[in-house]
């Protein structure tokens, strides 16, 4: 059915079941502290509920509004939101019809699914349990040793607390590398810039000094061409022919 007032629940203590009209006495559930139920309310326009949640002790449950939820979320302007409900309704509508649920907790599956949606922030932010959850999975996946251990030590908490700092590390690691190189770029053009000038100025100063030198070069040769001239005139001696040559003989 769907509700009139569509709202999550969150069980804070005691101990509920839940059943669907398809599943038989051995396959109800049972939902205690750290499981919610409803969420697809809040990611899908027309879910109905498919199953019957029941107490079994008294318990104690936090009801979240899905209309007051979307207007606390509408205040945010990033799209984490958006692309949240699209990664959920895709992997619901994958599911087949009897696999539906109203109940939700934690698993590997949904921190695969916070990790594309928030990165490496959601690694910070989780707790020990979910940390857990998401280092024995990838021990399950891990097909060496090696990988086994390194995800069940970082599954403790020493281990976990470990994994955040060492990331916290890396990422001031990384902001400090940012802003040297981004330092070392701004002096590098700088120099670059300054260096560019000079070279520009000794261009300007040997072009001139060039043409100060062709001008040199030119009055030198024309000097030395009227000195060359100059001598040539002077060393020049003309043969002098005798008009009588009796009149020296006398």
């Amino acid at each position: 059915e769907q509700p009139a007032n569509p709202r999550i629940f969150f069980v804070i203590d005691g101990v509920l079941k839940y059943s669907k009209p398809s599943q038989s006495e051995d396959e109800i559930r049972e939902v205690k502290s750290g499981v919610w139920i409803g969420e697809a309310l809040l990611w899908t326009e027309d879910w109905l509920h498919v199953g019957t949640l029941t107490a079994v002790t008294d318990s104690q449950l936090l009801a979240v509004e899905v209309k007051g939820m979307h207007d606390h979320i509408a205040n945010f302007g990033t799209s984490h939101a958006r692309h949240f409900a699209k990664l959920f309704t895709d992997n619901l509508n994958a599911l087949a019809s009897q696999d539906l649920s109203d109940i939700g907790n934690y698993n590997a599956e949904l921190g695969q699914l916070m990790l594309k949606v928030f990165g490496k922030d959601w690694l910070l932010v989780r707790n020990q349990e979910q940390a857990k959850i998401d280092y024995e999975a990838a021990a399950a996946r891990s097909q060496t040793p090696l990988g086994r251990i390194s995800a069940k030590v970082a599954a403790t908490p020493s281990g976990n607390a470990m994994m955040n700092t060492g990331r916290r590390i890396s990422d001031s690691s990384r902001r400090i590398s940012d802003t040297v190189a981004r330092r070392i770029s701004g002096r590098r053009d700088s120099r670059v810039s300054q260096t560019s000038g000079e070279i520009s100025m000794m261009s300007s100063q040997l072009d001139e000094r060039r043409a100060s030198g062709d001008t040199l070069g030119s009055l030198r040769r024309n000097s030395q061409s009227s000195s060359e001239h100059s001598k040539s005139s002077k060393n020049q001696v003309l043969p002098i022919e005798p008009a009588d040559k009796d009149f020296l003989s006398d």
